[in-house]
C-alpha cells in the first residue's frame, strides 16, 4: 500500500513537472523576444515591450508530496528496507525543496526589485497581459517605450529574471531523473513495503 501510494505521487508530481516545464519555456521566450526588442528597435518594438510585464509573473509550485512527507513525520518511512529506494526517495524529497528554493528566489526577486522599478518606470496598467491592457488601457500610451528599450537597468532585470528561469528549468529536469528513479527503484521492492 506504502509503495502504491509513493508512486501515485511521484506520477502526479511528474505531471506537474511537465506543465511547469513547458509554461517556463514559454516565459523564457517571452523574455528573449522582450529583450530582442530592446536590442534591435523597430517598428514593432513598442508592443513587445508592452508586454514586459508579462516577464516578471510569480509561478506556483504544487508537487504532490504528501505521502512521503507523512511517512517522514510518522516514522512509517522506517518500514522501508530497500536502501536504494530510501536513498533515491531521500534524493527526490531533497529536489522538490530545491525547486521551492528557486520559487523563492523568484518571488523574492519580483516584490524587492522587478515590481517597484516597473511601478516607478512605467505606467502599470499598461505592461501587462493583452487582455488587462485592453480593459485598462482607454487611450493612447502613456509608458516611455523609448527609455524602456534604452534602460540598462531593465536590461538587468530581465536578464537576471532569464537566469532564474533557466535555473528553474534546470532544477525540474533534475528532479525528473530522481522521479523516474524513485519508480526505477519501486519496481524493485515487494508488495509487502
Amino acid at each position: 500500500m506504502f509503495r502504491q501510494e509513493i508512486e501515485a505521487d511521484v506520477r502526479e508530481t511528474r505531471s506537474v513537472i511537465e506543465r511547469d516545464l513547458a509554461a517556463s519555456r514559454e516565459y523564457a521566450a517571452r523574455i528573449r523576444a522582450i529583450l530582442g526588442a530592446m536590442a534591435a528597435p523597430d517598428a514593432g518594438r513598442d508592443s513587445v515591450l508592452a508586454t514586459v510585464g508579462g516577464a516578471f509573473l510569480l509561478k506556483k509550485w504544487e508537487p504532490v508530496n504528501d505521502t512521503y512527507q507523512e511517512a517522514l513525520a510518522s516514522g512509517r518511512v522506517s518500514l522501508l528496507d530497500d536502501a536504494e529506494l530510501r536513498l533515491a526517495l531521500s534524493r527526490y524529497h531533497s529536489q522538490i525543496a530545491h525547486v521551492g528554493g528557486y520559487v523563492d528566489w523568484i518571488g523574492d526577486a519580483y516584490y524587492g526589485q522587478h515590481e517597484p522599478w516597473l511601478v516607478a518606470n512605467t505606467d502599470y496598467s499598461e505592461i501587462g497581459y493583452d487582455a488587462y491592457r485592453n480593459e485598462l488601457v482607454g487611450g493612447p500610451f502613456r509608458t516611455d517605450f523609448d527609455a524602456l528599450a534604452r534602460s540598462r537597468e531593465l536590461w538587468n532585470l530581465l536578464t537576471l529574471r532569464l537566469e532564474l528561469e533557466l535555473g528553474f528549468q534546470g532544477a525540474l529536469g533534475l528532479l525528473d531523473e530522481r522521479a523516474a528513479a524513485v519508480l526505477g527503484a519501486l519496481d524493485g521492492v515487494s508488495e509487502g513495503e
